[in-house]
């Protein structure tokens, strides 16, 4: 008997729960949709969102598929593992243009930033506050499993200052939204 009347009541509260979720306005419903879709389906699916927190790709929210290599001239994300850096935490990641790919020969004569002699930037002398900055230094082939990165803005802080990264830093290709 107590088995039974414990069946009857969970039944009755299915059927209360059912009622309920069924006033739930269709605004709510759209919402729990999204979120489920955005932050659960997609990035099982290998597909996440990143925020560029600086100007130095025009684009602000990219998404970025998982995974993928960027190609060279193009958009990727990974993560800034850079110690001691006086601008970012170690483990940000990053947004930027894959300049410069394994095999690539990267030449620095001064301030000037060549790939395969086609001139690439300009690194500068003092950050956007007037402290000083050194700059990479390399002239030869890019080595294998690292790349030359740089933001589209000439202000962008990226490989001209820290040098190379490394593949395993990579998370995949970036595609612009807005």
């Amino acid at each position: 008997i107590y088995r039974m009347s414990l069946r009857k009541n969970l039944i009755h509260e299915l059927y209360e729960l059912k009622l309920s979720l069924h006033l739930m306005p269709r605004w709510f419903w759209l919402i729990v949709g999204a979120v489920v879709f955005f932050f659960i389906l997609l990035p099982r699916l290998g597909i996440t969102f990143a925020v560029n927190a600086s100007p130095s790709i025009d684009k602000r929210i990219f998404v970025v598929i998982e995974g993928s290599s960027p190609q060279c001239g193009g958009l990727g994300a990974f993560y800034f593992n850079i110690a001691d850096s006086p601008y970012w935490k170690e483990g940000t990641k990053f947004i930027k243009r894959f300049t410069g790919c394994p095999g690539d020969v990267l030449e620095v004569k001064g301030l000037e930033f060549y790939i395969n002699g086609h001139h690439v930037g300009t690194a500068r002398t003092t950050d956007s506050k007037g402290i000083h900055v050194s700059h990479f230094k390399w002239n030869g082939k890019i080595p294998d499993n690292s790349y030359f990165v740089m933001g589209d803005s000439p202000r962008s802080y990226d490989s001209r200052y820290w040098g190379f990264i490394k593949k395993e830093w990579m998370t995949g290709k970036a595609y612009p939204l807005f």
